[in-house]
């Protein structure tokens, strides 16, 4: 099935690099739950207790570990929670470059945890599938805007401390462009992407959109609510809207209309009428030159029966 299968090329990357120099970052890639390391060699399984004991072996003490794969599937939370590691999920889809939203709420958790344990040596844990394109440039876009490290010189850390380079030019590229900024501001970012179940081979690892603009039951969002049959116009939304408010007010103005025979019998009565249909809820009978009044209403029309007033003495005797 799926969900515990290992991921592809996950055997072609060592497990964990040392700390980057002159921060508090390790990497590595995405440990395994038990369900999915039954399917890998012995000498090969990697998880989550794993993590913990290698980064004790280093001389550190894992604070931290924040996930950036676009999924749940490979372990449980609590299986770093349990062990006093607080863990932090970012979803962040693959081969597309990381949005700002998904980077700036990286820099708050980090900013956060090391606020809150600055007296503490504890490393903070990253990683992604493989623990080096996404994890790479996240890391990097950190020491980069955030500790003012020259953009190559940040890569080449990280390269080295990974024992990976990063791979995907588009990131290099983005990363050569970044510089030191000033103006990020804690807490201050767009939203962030929430997991898409179909995210897989079938849609090309994309977090947006599948194949042909089709939303296949999902909420459509600006990449496919103009080529979709979901794309309907302000106008149109406005012009139900107005039609149905209409509609709305003049059945609430017979609703309230009085049940009394004292109503002008050339106009009004006749209204009532076809208010109350044709079928039979007779509202007048002009051969006899009487009225069915309805249940007693008070001055405002009010049912006095369905209060549990009843009528008064003078319509009792009218």
């Amino acid at each position: 099935m799926y969900q515990y299968s290992v991921p592809e090329r996950w055997d072609e990357y060592t497990s964990l690099g040392e700390v980057i120099n002159g921060t508090k970052f390790v990497a590595f890639k995405v440990p395994l739950k038990k369900e999915i390391l039954s399917a890998v060699h012995k000498n090969d399984r990697f998880g989550p207790e794993d993590v913990i004991e290698k980064i004790k072996e280093k001389g550190h003490v894992l604070g931290l570990v924040i996930d950036i794969t676009y999924t749940d599937r490979y372990y449980y939370q609590t299986e770093f929670t349990e062990k006093k590691v607080e863990h932090e999920k970012i979803y962040c889809g693959g081969h597309d470059l990381p949005s700002d939203a998904v980077v700036y709420r990286f820099f708050d958790v980090v900013e956060k945890f090391l606020i809150k344990n600055k007296n503490e040596e504890m490393v903070v844990g990253v990683h992604c599938t493989h623990g080096v394109n996404r994890t790479g440039y996240i890391v990097c876009r950190y020491m980069i805007e955030r500790l003012d490290i020259d953009p190559s010189k940040a890569m080449e850390d990280f390269n080295k401390a990974r024992g990976h380079s990063i791979e995907r030019k588009p990131y290099i590229d983005d990363l050569l462009a970044r510089k030191y900024n000033p103006d990020y501001v804690m807490g201050i970012h767009p939203p962030v992407l929430k997991e898409v179940k179909n995210y897989n081979k079938r849609n090309n690892y994309s977090n947006t959109q599948w194949p042909g603009n089709k939303t296949h039951g999902r909420t459509p969002n600006s990449l496919t609510l103009n080529n979709s049959s979901h794309a309907f116009g302000e106008q149109d939304k406005r012009k139900l809207y107005e039609r149905g408010e209409k509609e709305q007010v003049e059945k609430e103005s017979l609703r309230n209309r009085p049940h009394s025979a004292r109503e002008d019998k050339t106009g009004a009565l006749k209204e009532r009428q076809d208010y109350c249909g044709s079928a039979g809820d007779s509202v007048c009978s002009k051969e006899k030159g009487t009225a069915n009044r309805g249940p007693p209403v008070d001055a405002r029309g009010r049912d006095m029966m369905r209060d549990g007033r009843g009528p008064s003495e003078d319509q009792k005797q009218k």
